[in-house]
């Protein structure tokens, strides 16, 4: 009986899949840590959107404007959270909070905070540090 001649090239396979591991396993880590970065921005945006929402209704309050959105923030520190809260044209008075026009205060609530990326060595700068995220609206209607 003759015996098929064995291939000489046996462990090319095994040295290949070593060679290519570690490159596979930065990428899956790279797509891990866009999708954390992805979750962080929808996060924040839902932060920012609440404050805002929370502010058309009751103005004047910017303490619990920041104390709801906050409440939203699902996933992240609450505390690692800043705000920037804007009125154009409210009045000075604490206890006149009523627009001057239908539609005249327009409201911006800004959310930022910093992200910290698994890869952060490795993303040569395509993942931001910091993410801001604005959000305006405007004072729709109000009872005199």
């Amino acid at each position: 009986m003759i015996r098929p001649r064995q291939s000489l090239d046996n462990g090319q396979d095994l040295v290949e899949y070593a060679l290519m591991l570690p490159i596979m396993l930065l990428m899956i880590i790279f797509m891990v840590d866009l999708g954390r970065v992805w979750f962080f921005y929808s996060t924040l945006t839902n932060v920012s959107r609440e404050g805002a929402r929370y502010g058309v209704v009751n103005l004047c309050k910017d303490d619990d404007i920041k104390t709801a959105a906050k409440d939203k923030a699902l996933g992240i520190n609450p505390d690692d959270i800043n705000f920037d809260i804007t009125w154009n044209s409210l009045p000075v008075s604490q206890f006149d909070c009523i627009p001057d026009a239908f539609g005249s205060t327009i409201l911006t609530v800004v959310a930022d905070s910093d992200f910290e990326p698994i890869t952060e060595y490795l993303q040569l700068g395509i993942i931001p540090k910091n993410i801001a995220i604005t959000t305006t609206m405007y004072v729709e209607g109000f009872l005199p």
